[in-house]
């Protein structure tokens, strides 16, 4: 069983999070099918996360372990993240960025 995750007021969830943001995985909420299938694309508690396309509705395309991700909009809302400091200047930078 793993510890409970702390839950700070900065906590969203990763359908909140904007284009060329980055955040941490704090939580993912779900039944264990759901977990273990995000769990196999790299989201676990800590993972760093980029998002590189968010549009408000329809998928979320991110970035996370080096491959980029579609995820639906309900799997993105039981994603939970925390907004990460660590976003160099805020935007993707396609070049940089795993094809």
């Amino acid at each position: 069983m793993q510890p409970r995750a702390h839950i700070s007021p900065k906590t969203a969830t990763l359908a909140q999070i904007q284009t060329g943001k980055r955040a941490q995985v704090i939580k993912v909420q779900g039944g264990r099918r759901m977990l273990a299938r995000l769990a196999t694309f790299g989201f676990v508690r800590g993972a760093e996360v980029q998002v590189l396309q968010n549009y408000g509705t329809g998928p979320v395309i991110v970035q996370i372990h080096g491959a980029r991700v579609a995820l639906g909009r309900g799997e993105a809302e039981r994603i939970l993240v925390e907004p990460s400091n660590n976003h160099h200047n805020g935007t993707y930078d396609e070049s940089t960025a795993a094809a």
